[in-house]
């Protein structure tokens, strides 16, 4: 991550060690609308997919459940340990990996999965353009951030705001042809898409 940024390892670290458990392992409701997105968003065929800052490993088990093999990475080694003990599963490799290590270690994608982590960048576009030439001709990338309307859009961990023009400004500023936005009940407070090499 970025220097002079409140996005570190032991920050994180702290968050998923927290004896009160993670955050969003209480928002149950949350999973069920990611959920719903993720079997609308990826193919039908099984296909392998990398997921980019996994966190505690709940869309990652998802997909690998619907029968996807999943390279799941995110840069906190408690979040990696928590997913073995947790979510282990034939279908996911864990990797403790930062956002910028995956995607130089793992090129051509077909689909590269990556929710709630662009809004944690100063500079987003660098974590976007990373994605984009990790991403195969024709691949896509399958994402959210919260919306700046939301309850979650302006909070001390992020450093960027998204509605859907700054998204579509972003997303064709590195160069992604196109981009489709899912609507849900969700919606005024996360935006969820999927974008388009």
């Amino acid at each position: 991550m970025e220097t002079k940024n409140i996005n570190t390892k032991e920050y994180w670290n702290i968050l998923y060690g927290s004896p009160k458990g993670f955050y969003q392992d209480h928002n149950q409701i949350d999973w069920v609308f990611f959920h719903d997105f993720i079997k609308r968003a990826l193919p039908k065929r099984s296909i392998t997919i990398l997921e980019v800052a996994c966190g505690l490993g709940h869309n990652a088990k998802f997909a690998a459940d619907m029968g996807h093999r999943v390279i799941a990475t995110d840069f906190s080694q408690i979040a990696i340990d928590e997913n073995l003990n947790r979510f282990a599963h034939n279908n996911i490799r864990y990797e403790c990996l930062s956002l910028d290590q995956a995607t130089q270690s793992f090129r051509e994608n077909e689909v590269i999965m990556g929710f709630e982590i662009l809004e944690h960048f100063k500079k987003p576009e660098i974590p976007l353009l990373n994605i984009y030439k990790a991403l195969k001709d024709g691949g896509m990338f399958i994402f959210s951030v919260p919306s700046s309307s939301g309850k979650f859009g302006v909070w001390c961990q992020h450093y960027s705001l998204w509605d859907y023009q700054s998204l579509g400004n972003r997303l064709f500023k590195v160069g992604f042809k196109e981009f489709k936005i899912f609507k849900t009940e969700f919606s005024d407070q996360n935006i969820m898409g999927v974008a388009y090499k």
